[in-house]
C-alpha cells in the first residue's frame, strides 16, 4: 500500500503525484511486463527518483499491488457512474455490461496490464488474494443490483449470489475473448453479453 506518510499529508499535490506515478508505472508494465524486482529499476524506466517512489510505496510489491488496485478502481468508477444514470435494475444491468466493454476499449493500457495481473494471480499469492477480495466485493454489488431488480419485478432468480457470480464469470470470459481474439466486434460482444446476463436472471421486460 501507499506509505502512511504520503497519505497523512492530505495535500492534493501528493495525491496527484501518486496518480502520475501509477499511470507511468502502468505504461511501463504495458511495455515491459510486471516482472520488476525493485523500485530503483522502476524509477529508472519511468524517470522518477527512487526516493520519490519510496515516499509513496514501501517496496516493489506495494507498488504492484497499488497499481492493480488503481486499475480496478478506475474501472469500478466508470461502472458506477454509468449505472447511476438509471433507476430500473434492468437498465442498470445493461449499463454495467456496457461499461465493462467501454473500459476495455477506452483504457487500452489499463486493460493490458490488468490481464497481466490476472495471469500472475496463478503464481503470486498476494495478487490472488487481492483479486479474490475484489471479485467478492463485486459479487456483493451485483447481487444488490439483482435483488433490486427482483423487487422491481424485472428479474426472477433463486440465488442472487450465484446469479451474480455467473454474470461476473461470463463478462470476464467475454472481456478476455475481446482482448485476445478477432472474432466479434465490440458492439456484438456488448449485445450478446447483455442478452446472456438478462437470461441469467430471467428478465421480464414488462416488470
Amino acid at each position: 500500500m501507499c506509505n502512511s506518510s504520503a497519505k497523512s499529508t492530505g495535500h492534493g499535490k501528493s495525491y496527484a503525484t501518486a496518480f502520475l506515478i501509477l499511470e507511468k508505472t502502468i505504461g511501463l508494465f504495458d511495455r515491459k511486463g510486471i516482472d520488476f524486482s525493485n523500485l530503483n529499476e522502476i524509477g529508472t524506466h519511468i524517470g522518477v527518483p527512487a526516493a520519490t517512489l519510496k515516499y509513496y510505496f514501501v517496496d516493489i510489491a506495494s507498488l504492484k499491488i497499488t497499481t492493480f488496485q488503481y486499475i480496478r478502481v478506475c474501472f469500478q468508477k466508470l461502472a458506477i457512474q454509468e449505472m447511476q444514470k438509471c433507476d430500473r435494475a434492468d437498465d442498470k444491468l445493461k449499463k454495467y455490461v456496457e461499461s465493462c466493454f467501454t473500459w476495455l476499449s477506452r483504457k487500452k493500457q489499463h486493460r493490458r496490464v490488468w490481464f497481466r495481473f490476472i495471469a500472475a494471480c496463478g503464481f503470486d499469492p498476494s495478487f490472488r488474494d487481492l483479486n479474490t477480495k475484489a471479485v467478492q466485493a463485486g459479487t456483493v454489488r451485483v447481487s444488490e443490483l439483482l435483488i433490486l431488480g427482483q423487487n422491481q419485478g424485472v428479474f426472477n432468480f433463486k440465488n442472487a449470489r450465484l446469479a451474480a457470480r455467473q454474470i461476473q464469470s461470463a463478462i470476464l470470459g467475454a472481456l478476455f475473448s475481446l482482448h485476445s481474439e478477432n472474432e466479434l466486434s465490440l458492439e456484438k460482444y456488448i449485445e450478446s453479453m447483455i442478452d446472456l446476463c438478462l437470461q441469467a436472471v430471467n428478465y421480464n421486460h414488462r416488470g
